[in-house]
Protein backbone atom coordinates (compact mmCIF):
# COMPACT_ATOMS: atom_id res chain seq x y z
CA UNK A 1 0.00 0.00 0.00
CA UNK A 2 2.57 2.56 0.61
CA UNK A 3 4.46 1.76 -2.75
CA UNK A 4 1.14 1.98 -4.77
CA UNK A 5 0.30 5.18 -2.23
CA UNK A 6 4.43 6.71 -2.46
CA UNK A 7 4.29 5.53 -6.55
CA UNK A 8 1.99 8.05 -8.83
CA UNK A 9 1.42 8.89 -12.48
CA UNK A 10 4.56 11.49 -12.14
CA UNK A 11 7.08 9.14 -11.04
CA UNK A 12 6.22 6.45 -13.06
CA UNK A 13 6.43 8.85 -16.17
CA UNK A 14 9.51 10.55 -15.08
CA UNK A 15 10.66 6.84 -14.60
CA UNK A 16 9.76 6.47 -18.05
CA UNK A 17 11.59 9.41 -19.59
CA UNK A 18 14.34 8.64 -18.02
CA UNK A 19 14.56 5.29 -19.41
CA UNK A 20 14.15 6.54 -22.81
CA UNK A 21 17.16 9.24 -22.28
CA UNK A 22 19.62 6.15 -21.13
CA UNK A 23 18.33 4.61 -24.30
CA UNK A 24 19.14 7.69 -26.31
CA UNK A 25 22.66 7.89 -25.01
CA UNK A 26 23.37 3.99 -26.11
CA UNK A 27 22.61 4.75 -29.71
CA UNK A 28 25.81 6.21 -30.60
CA UNK A 29 28.18 3.42 -29.69
CA UNK A 30 25.81 0.50 -28.97
CA UNK A 31 23.94 -1.93 -31.55
CA UNK A 32 20.58 -3.38 -30.55
CA UNK A 33 20.74 -7.18 -31.72
CA UNK A 34 17.66 -9.62 -31.31
CA UNK A 35 17.81 -12.88 -29.95
CA UNK A 36 15.76 -15.99 -28.87
CA UNK A 37 12.48 -17.33 -29.96
CA UNK A 38 8.94 -17.17 -29.02
CA UNK A 39 8.53 -16.15 -25.46
CA UNK A 40 12.14 -15.60 -24.63
CA UNK A 41 13.22 -13.07 -27.48
CA UNK A 42 14.52 -10.31 -25.95
CA UNK A 43 16.95 -7.55 -26.92
CA UNK A 44 20.70 -6.63 -26.23
CA UNK A 45 23.05 -4.10 -27.08
CA UNK A 46 26.70 -5.01 -28.44
CA UNK A 47 29.24 -2.65 -28.92
CA UNK A 48 29.94 -1.20 -32.49
CA UNK A 49 33.45 -2.76 -32.12
CA UNK A 50 32.06 -5.83 -31.14
CA UNK A 51 32.83 -7.81 -34.84
CA UNK A 52 32.82 -11.57 -36.61
CA UNK A 53 35.90 -12.77 -36.60
CA UNK A 54 35.03 -14.77 -39.95
CA UNK A 55 34.86 -11.38 -41.59
CA UNK A 56 38.73 -10.22 -40.52
CA UNK A 57 40.11 -13.41 -41.69
CA UNK A 58 42.71 -12.22 -43.63
CA UNK A 59 43.61 -9.52 -40.61
CA UNK A 60 43.69 -11.95 -38.10
CA UNK A 61 45.94 -14.63 -40.20
CA UNK A 62 48.39 -11.89 -41.26
CA UNK A 63 49.14 -10.87 -37.96
CA UNK A 64 49.56 -14.37 -36.45
CA UNK A 65 51.71 -14.96 -39.76
CA UNK A 66 54.14 -11.76 -39.26
CA UNK A 67 54.80 -12.10 -35.54
CA UNK A 68 57.59 -13.06 -34.38
CA UNK A 69 56.25 -14.23 -31.24
CA UNK A 70 52.85 -15.96 -30.48
CA UNK A 71 50.37 -16.13 -27.68
CA UNK A 72 47.52 -18.21 -27.29
CA UNK A 73 45.10 -18.71 -24.58
CA UNK A 74 42.26 -20.99 -24.74
CA UNK A 75 39.36 -22.02 -22.68
CA UNK A 76 38.58 -25.80 -21.91
CA UNK A 77 34.80 -26.81 -21.83
CA UNK A 78 32.92 -25.17 -24.71
CA UNK A 79 35.65 -23.81 -26.72
CA UNK A 80 38.14 -26.86 -27.82
CA UNK A 81 35.77 -29.65 -26.38
CA UNK A 82 32.64 -29.21 -27.87
CA UNK A 83 30.09 -29.30 -24.63
CA UNK A 84 27.91 -32.15 -26.25
CA UNK A 85 31.34 -34.78 -26.08
CA UNK A 86 30.79 -35.24 -22.48
CA UNK A 87 27.88 -37.24 -23.00
CA UNK A 88 25.66 -39.25 -24.99
CA UNK A 89 22.28 -38.83 -24.56
CA UNK A 90 20.19 -36.57 -21.84
CA UNK A 91 19.50 -40.83 -20.31
CA UNK A 92 23.13 -41.54 -19.78
CA UNK A 93 24.26 -37.67 -18.95
CA UNK A 94 26.49 -37.63 -16.19
CA UNK A 95 25.53 -35.67 -12.78
CA UNK A 96 28.84 -34.28 -12.40
CA UNK A 97 30.92 -31.91 -14.86
CA UNK A 98 32.21 -34.24 -16.58
CA UNK A 99 36.09 -34.07 -18.84
CA UNK A 100 35.03 -35.17 -22.13
CA UNK A 101 37.84 -35.62 -24.65
CA UNK A 102 39.05 -33.05 -26.92
CA UNK A 103 39.04 -34.40 -30.59
CA UNK A 104 41.74 -36.02 -32.55
CA UNK A 105 41.48 -33.42 -34.78
CA UNK A 106 41.71 -30.60 -32.47
CA UNK A 107 44.64 -32.17 -30.38
CA UNK A 108 46.60 -32.34 -34.15
CA UNK A 109 46.00 -28.71 -34.90
CA UNK A 110 47.11 -27.73 -30.97
CA UNK A 111 50.02 -30.06 -31.26
CA UNK A 112 51.07 -28.40 -34.62
CA UNK A 113 51.24 -24.76 -33.13
CA UNK A 114 52.37 -25.74 -29.89
CA UNK A 115 55.45 -27.41 -31.43
CA UNK A 116 56.25 -24.18 -32.74
CA UNK A 117 59.15 -22.64 -31.20
CA UNK A 118 57.91 -18.97 -31.41
CA UNK A 119 54.85 -19.66 -29.91
CA UNK A 120 53.06 -20.33 -26.73
CA UNK A 121 49.92 -22.16 -26.02
CA UNK A 122 47.65 -22.05 -23.13
CA UNK A 123 44.26 -23.81 -21.77
CA UNK A 124 42.80 -22.37 -18.27
CA UNK A 125 40.56 -24.31 -16.80
CA UNK A 126 37.69 -25.36 -14.31
CA UNK A 127 38.69 -28.95 -14.56
CA UNK A 128 41.21 -31.14 -11.93
CA UNK A 129 44.49 -32.27 -12.82
CA UNK A 130 43.04 -34.43 -14.88
CA UNK A 131 42.94 -32.14 -17.83
CA UNK A 132 46.20 -33.28 -18.68
CA UNK A 133 44.26 -36.62 -19.87
CA UNK A 134 42.78 -34.32 -22.70
CA UNK A 135 45.79 -33.31 -24.03
CA UNK A 136 47.97 -36.80 -23.88
CA UNK A 137 50.09 -36.83 -26.72
CA UNK A 138 50.53 -32.43 -26.61
CA UNK A 139 53.59 -32.08 -24.41
CA UNK A 140 54.22 -28.63 -24.76
CA UNK A 141 50.74 -27.55 -24.18
CA UNK A 142 50.50 -24.68 -20.94
CA UNK A 143 47.57 -26.29 -18.87
CA UNK A 144 46.12 -24.26 -16.17
CA UNK A 145 43.98 -26.60 -13.85
CA UNK A 146 41.00 -25.51 -11.17
CA UNK A 147 41.65 -21.81 -12.56
CA UNK A 148 45.26 -21.45 -11.41
CA UNK A 149 45.10 -23.57 -8.60
CA UNK A 150 47.83 -26.24 -10.10
CA UNK A 151 49.93 -25.13 -13.10
CA UNK A 152 51.82 -27.77 -15.48
CA UNK A 153 54.32 -25.21 -17.88
CA UNK A 154 55.33 -26.36 -21.58
CA UNK A 155 57.53 -29.87 -21.87
CA UNK A 156 56.92 -29.67 -17.92
CA UNK A 157 55.47 -33.63 -16.86
CA UNK A 158 54.52 -32.33 -13.12
CA UNK A 159 52.05 -29.91 -11.75
CA UNK A 160 53.07 -27.34 -9.42
CA UNK A 161 50.37 -25.93 -7.32
CA UNK A 162 49.68 -22.55 -5.78
CA UNK A 163 50.51 -22.59 -2.52
CA UNK A 164 48.21 -19.08 -1.99
CA UNK A 165 45.13 -21.37 -3.27
CA UNK A 166 45.98 -24.74 -1.28
CA UNK A 167 46.65 -22.87 2.08
CA UNK A 168 43.84 -22.47 4.14
CA UNK A 169 41.22 -24.50 2.67
CA UNK A 170 38.84 -24.38 6.36
CA UNK A 171 36.06 -22.90 4.16
CA UNK A 172 35.00 -25.93 2.50
CA UNK A 173 33.33 -27.87 5.40
CA UNK A 174 31.07 -24.49 6.04
CA UNK A 175 30.47 -25.07 2.15
CA UNK A 176 30.18 -28.65 1.70
CA UNK A 177 27.48 -29.10 4.38
CA UNK A 178 25.58 -26.57 3.12
CA UNK A 179 25.96 -28.22 -0.59
CA UNK A 180 24.92 -31.51 0.59
CA UNK A 181 22.08 -30.11 2.39
CA UNK A 182 20.73 -28.68 -1.22
CA UNK A 183 21.98 -32.30 -2.90
CA UNK A 184 19.31 -33.97 -0.88
CA UNK A 185 16.71 -31.42 -1.29
CA UNK A 186 17.21 -31.36 -4.97
CA UNK A 187 16.87 -34.37 -7.28
CA UNK A 188 19.33 -34.76 -9.96
CA UNK A 189 21.98 -32.50 -8.47
CA UNK A 190 25.60 -33.43 -7.35
CA UNK A 191 28.27 -31.81 -5.13
CA UNK A 192 31.97 -31.92 -7.14
CA UNK A 193 34.82 -31.74 -4.08
CA UNK A 194 37.63 -30.04 -6.04
CA UNK A 195 41.53 -29.97 -3.96
CA UNK A 196 40.83 -26.27 -3.83
CA UNK A 197 37.18 -25.46 -5.16
CA UNK A 198 33.96 -27.07 -4.45
CA UNK A 199 31.20 -27.54 -7.40
CA UNK A 200 27.17 -27.05 -6.76
CA UNK A 201 25.86 -29.15 -10.05
CA UNK A 202 22.23 -28.96 -11.00
CA UNK A 203 22.50 -29.94 -14.75
CA UNK A 204 20.36 -32.68 -14.54
CA UNK A 205 17.69 -31.31 -12.18
CA UNK A 206 14.20 -30.12 -13.14
CA UNK A 207 14.85 -26.80 -15.16
CA UNK A 208 12.42 -24.71 -13.26
CA UNK A 209 12.94 -26.00 -9.80
CA UNK A 210 17.02 -26.48 -10.08
CA UNK A 211 16.70 -22.61 -11.01
CA UNK A 212 15.01 -21.56 -8.53
CA UNK A 213 17.31 -23.57 -5.75
CA UNK A 214 20.43 -21.85 -7.76
CA UNK A 215 19.23 -18.91 -6.92
CA UNK A 216 18.49 -19.54 -3.23
CA UNK A 217 21.93 -21.88 -3.07
CA UNK A 218 23.98 -18.75 -4.20
CA UNK A 219 22.17 -16.34 -1.57
CA UNK A 220 23.07 -18.69 1.45
CA UNK A 221 26.61 -19.31 0.09
CA UNK A 222 27.36 -15.97 -0.15
CA UNK A 223 26.12 -15.17 3.16
CA UNK A 224 27.93 -18.23 5.08
CA UNK A 225 30.97 -17.82 2.95
CA UNK A 226 31.74 -13.98 3.61
CA UNK A 227 33.88 -14.06 5.98
CA UNK A 228 36.47 -16.14 3.88
CA UNK A 229 38.61 -15.28 1.08
CA UNK A 230 36.72 -17.32 -1.87
CA UNK A 231 34.55 -15.80 -4.22
CA UNK A 232 30.54 -17.86 -5.16
CA UNK A 233 29.75 -17.71 -8.95
CA UNK A 234 26.65 -19.15 -10.51
CA UNK A 235 26.94 -20.09 -14.22
CA UNK A 236 24.04 -20.07 -16.14
CA UNK A 237 25.43 -21.78 -18.93
CA UNK A 238 26.54 -25.11 -17.71
CA UNK A 239 24.40 -25.10 -14.41
CA UNK A 240 26.98 -25.64 -11.57
CA UNK A 241 27.69 -23.07 -9.14
CA UNK A 242 31.13 -22.53 -7.78
CA UNK A 243 33.30 -21.82 -4.78
CA UNK A 244 36.65 -20.97 -4.96
CA UNK A 245 39.95 -19.14 -3.77
CA UNK A 246 39.72 -15.37 -5.34
CA UNK A 247 42.92 -16.16 -6.53
CA UNK A 248 42.00 -18.66 -8.47
CA UNK A 249 40.22 -16.95 -11.63
CA UNK A 250 41.28 -16.61 -15.40
CA UNK A 251 42.46 -12.95 -15.30
CA UNK A 252 44.97 -13.75 -12.58
CA UNK A 253 46.06 -16.85 -14.49
CA UNK A 254 46.15 -14.96 -17.76
CA UNK A 255 48.46 -12.21 -16.18
CA UNK A 256 50.78 -15.13 -15.02
CA UNK A 257 51.08 -16.83 -18.58
CA UNK A 258 52.03 -13.13 -19.91
CA UNK A 259 54.58 -12.47 -17.64
CA UNK A 260 55.83 -16.07 -18.30
CA UNK A 261 55.58 -15.57 -22.38
CA UNK A 262 57.84 -12.20 -21.54
CA UNK A 263 60.48 -13.61 -19.80
CA UNK A 264 60.83 -16.77 -21.60
CA UNK A 265 60.01 -15.65 -24.85
CA UNK A 266 60.05 -12.10 -25.43
CA UNK A 267 62.97 -10.78 -23.11
CA UNK A 268 65.74 -13.10 -23.91
CA UNK A 269 65.18 -12.79 -28.05
CA UNK A 270 65.22 -9.19 -28.15
CA UNK A 271 61.45 -9.31 -29.51
CA UNK A 272 59.55 -5.80 -29.07
CA UNK A 273 55.75 -6.16 -27.25
CA UNK A 274 54.56 -4.56 -30.77
CA UNK A 275 55.79 -7.96 -32.72
CA UNK A 276 53.76 -10.20 -30.88
CA UNK A 277 50.37 -11.99 -31.70
CA UNK A 278 48.41 -12.50 -28.82
CA UNK A 279 44.51 -14.55 -29.28
CA UNK A 280 42.23 -15.39 -26.27
CA UNK A 281 39.04 -17.36 -27.09
CA UNK A 282 36.26 -18.93 -24.41
CA UNK A 283 32.46 -19.48 -24.36
CA UNK A 284 31.39 -18.44 -20.56
CA UNK A 285 31.41 -16.57 -17.67
CA UNK A 286 34.98 -16.96 -16.39
CA UNK A 287 36.57 -16.09 -19.75
CA UNK A 288 35.57 -12.72 -19.62
CA UNK A 289 38.53 -12.10 -16.87
CA UNK A 290 40.82 -13.68 -19.63
CA UNK A 291 39.19 -11.22 -22.45
CA UNK A 292 39.79 -8.06 -19.63
CA UNK A 293 43.43 -9.41 -19.06
CA UNK A 294 44.76 -9.69 -22.63
CA UNK A 295 42.67 -6.34 -23.85
CA UNK A 296 44.75 -4.61 -21.15
CA UNK A 297 47.67 -5.65 -21.87
CA UNK A 298 47.09 -6.12 -25.63
CA UNK A 299 46.49 -2.70 -26.65
CA UNK A 300 49.69 -1.47 -24.81
CA UNK A 301 51.81 -4.16 -26.77
CA UNK A 302 50.30 -4.95 -29.78
CA UNK A 303 47.39 -3.34 -30.50
CA UNK A 304 46.91 -4.13 -33.96
CA UNK A 305 47.72 -7.96 -33.61
CA UNK A 306 45.74 -8.73 -30.43
CA UNK A 307 42.36 -10.76 -30.32
CA UNK A 308 39.51 -11.76 -27.62
CA UNK A 309 36.97 -13.63 -29.14
CA UNK A 310 33.94 -15.01 -27.69
CA UNK A 311 32.39 -18.73 -28.57
CA UNK A 312 28.85 -16.97 -29.53
CA UNK A 313 27.40 -13.63 -29.84
CA UNK A 314 26.49 -11.89 -26.49
CA UNK A 315 28.03 -9.12 -24.01
CA UNK A 316 31.80 -9.28 -23.63
CA UNK A 317 34.80 -8.02 -23.04
CA UNK A 318 36.26 -9.61 -26.19
CA UNK A 319 35.91 -8.11 -29.06
CA UNK A 320 35.49 -10.37 -31.80
CA UNK A 321 32.55 -13.53 -31.88
CA UNK A 322 32.94 -16.91 -33.68
CA UNK A 323 29.60 -18.47 -33.52
CA UNK A 324 29.89 -21.83 -32.21
CA UNK A 325 32.72 -24.31 -31.26
CA UNK A 326 33.10 -26.08 -34.79
CA UNK A 327 33.86 -22.26 -35.93
CA UNK A 328 36.86 -22.19 -33.09
CA UNK A 329 37.37 -25.60 -34.73
CA UNK A 330 37.86 -24.10 -38.01
CA UNK A 331 40.08 -21.12 -37.03
CA UNK A 332 42.68 -23.64 -35.13
CA UNK A 333 42.94 -25.23 -38.63
CA UNK A 334 43.53 -21.98 -40.58
CA UNK A 335 46.32 -20.98 -38.13
CA UNK A 336 48.01 -24.55 -37.87
CA UNK A 337 47.68 -25.10 -41.71
CA UNK A 338 49.16 -22.08 -41.66
CA UNK A 339 51.98 -22.51 -39.45
CA UNK A 340 52.78 -26.31 -41.13
CA UNK A 341 52.96 -24.85 -44.71
CA UNK A 342 55.15 -21.82 -43.79
CA UNK A 343 58.01 -24.48 -41.78
CA UNK A 344 57.70 -26.53 -44.68
CA UNK A 345 58.41 -23.58 -47.25
CA UNK A 346 61.28 -22.40 -44.91
CA UNK A 347 63.03 -26.03 -43.95
CA UNK A 348 62.46 -27.38 -47.64
CA UNK A 349 63.19 -24.54 -50.14
CA UNK A 350 65.32 -22.24 -47.99
CA UNK A 351 62.60 -19.69 -49.15
CA UNK A 352 63.46 -16.27 -47.23
CA UNK A 353 60.59 -15.27 -44.35
CA UNK A 354 58.97 -12.01 -46.69
CA UNK A 355 58.79 -14.64 -49.60
CA UNK A 356 57.12 -17.14 -47.44
CA UNK A 357 54.62 -14.35 -46.26
CA UNK A 358 53.73 -14.13 -49.89
CA UNK A 359 53.04 -17.45 -50.85
CA UNK A 360 51.10 -17.55 -47.72
CA UNK A 361 49.22 -14.24 -48.66
CA UNK A 362 48.43 -15.76 -52.17
CA UNK A 363 46.92 -19.15 -50.59
CA UNK A 364 45.09 -16.46 -48.32
CA UNK A 365 42.72 -15.25 -50.81
CA UNK A 366 41.96 -18.22 -52.09
CA UNK A 367 39.31 -18.62 -49.58
CA UNK A 368 38.33 -18.28 -45.53
CA UNK A 369 36.25 -20.12 -42.78
CA UNK A 370 34.37 -22.58 -43.87
CA UNK A 371 30.44 -22.69 -41.76
CA UNK A 372 30.51 -26.74 -42.60
CA UNK A 373 32.04 -29.06 -40.15
CA UNK A 374 35.81 -28.26 -40.71
CA UNK A 375 37.59 -31.46 -42.20
CA UNK A 376 41.09 -32.37 -41.61
CA UNK A 377 44.21 -30.34 -42.58
CA UNK A 378 44.38 -29.93 -46.35
CA UNK A 379 41.34 -31.19 -46.96
CA UNK A 380 38.74 -27.75 -47.10
CA UNK A 381 38.87 -24.63 -46.48
CA UNK A 382 40.99 -21.46 -46.81
CA UNK A 383 44.41 -23.40 -47.70
CA UNK A 384 43.59 -25.97 -50.14
CA UNK A 385 45.55 -24.88 -52.40
CA UNK A 386 48.38 -23.91 -50.45
CA UNK A 387 48.64 -27.71 -48.92
CA UNK A 388 48.67 -28.95 -52.99
CA UNK A 389 52.16 -26.14 -53.42
CA UNK A 390 55.14 -27.83 -53.81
Amino acid sequence: AEYMGGYDFVKWANGFLGDLKKHANLVGGEVCVTLGWGSNVRLIYLPKDYMSLKEHESRFVSAYRRAKKRLLVFDYGGTLMDQESSFSSFCTRSRRVALGFVSKEVKTYLNELSQDPSSMVCVISGHERKLSEAFDGVPNMCLFAEKGAHIRWPGASNWTTNVNAAHNLEWKEAALKLLKTYRRKTDGSDVVNKETAVVWVYNNTDPEFGEMQAIEVERYLNRVMKDYHVTVRRYDHTRIIEVLPRNCNKYESTIKIIKRFKEQMLIPNNVKPSEVFMLGCGNDRSDERMFEALEQVGKTWCPASHFTCSVGMKPSNAKYYVTDQSMVVEMLRILSTCRSRTRKLEVGTGLEWSNTNSVVDSALRMGGFKNTKPGKVGQSGSFTNLSSMG
